[in-house]
């Protein structure tokens, strides 16, 4: 399938659900495979996901790797506990093509804490594992 038709929607526990892609590129976009690609609200630098392009180099074309803002704020999670089981929901919009997710990962920080300076990261992974904590600086 083309990431074009790809509907991407991430449930946390509490139940809120948010659009993180939303048919990238347009329906025309032809472009295949997400490959360590970072949605994060807070890359001051990074292009949204949906200004992806059917060709040219990476980032913008594919495989589309590397840092992207996501369709919709993941502050909707704010303040939410991020442990539990959090649901990823993939939609094809064009009927007849098939495609795989092979891996997916949410990470959520706590955070910092102005004595401590540190902060809680907390990663989980679908497809290929189980999750992990880590414990680290405040960056």
């Amino acid at each position: 399938t083309w990431v074009g038709d790809l509907v991407f929607r991430l449930t946390s526990p509490a139940g809120t659900t948010v659009t993180i892609i939303s048919r990238p590129g347009g329906s025309g976009n032809s472009g295949k495979n997400f490959c360590q690609t970072l949605l994060d609200d807070d890359a001051a630098d990074a292009m949204s996901i949906g200004s992806i392009a059917s060709n040219g180099p990476p980032p913008q074309g594919p495989p589309y790797t590397g840092t992207f803002k996501p369709a919709n704020s993941l502050s909707a999670f704010d303040g939410e506990n991020p442990n539990g089981t959090w649901l990823l929901t993939v939609i094809d919009s064009f009927a007849g093509d098939t495609g795989s997710v092979r891996a997916f990962c949410t990470a959520a920080r706590a955070a910092e804490t102005a004595a401590s300076g540190s902060a809680t990261a907390i990663l989980r992974c679908g497809g290929s594992g189980g999750g992990r904590r880590s414990k680290g600086g405040g960056e």
